[in-house]
């Protein structure tokens, strides 16, 4: 049985993004024109604030809530789905859900997923070509 915990999990930010508005807008406009929007540069200079801006405001658009999935202490790219799946919580018996019942899950939801560090994965098969 598939059971979901509430809708977002978006941290409480107490400090105002200052000279990040022009950005804010240009993703919120890529997200509402595409399904994918990645962020890339170098660590430090404010990426994941910004787009936990973009997130907050957005959150209201997603029925299904807006969720921050941090991937920092994933070193297997196998258990990213299983990270996903728990972080929503999407179960199964109280289990952690399968990978066909977490695409299930997504496919009937509208959710706006906020997926931090995945430089980790990336760097996994990048050493594995």
């Amino acid at each position: 049985m598939q059971g979901v915990l509430a809708l977002g999990n978006l941290p409480r930010v107490y400090d105002e993004l200052v000279g990040r508005d022009e950005e804010v807008d240009q993703l919120a406009t890529l997200l509402r024109e595409r399904q994918l929007v990645t962020l890339t540069g170098t660590g430090g200079v404010g990426k994941t604030r910004t787009a936990l801006e973009v997130a907050r405001t957005m959150a209201d658009d997603y029925p299904g809530g807006a969720w921050l999935i941090p991937l920092v202490d994933v070193a297997d790219p196998d258990l990213v789905s299983q990270t996903v799946a728990t972080t929503l919580g999407v179960v199964d018996n109280g289990e952690a859900a399968s990978e066909a019942l977490l695409r299930e899950h997504l496919a009937q939801q509208e959710l706006l997923l906020l997926i931090d560090n995945c430089e980790q994965i990336a760097t996994w098969y990048a050493e594995r070509g």
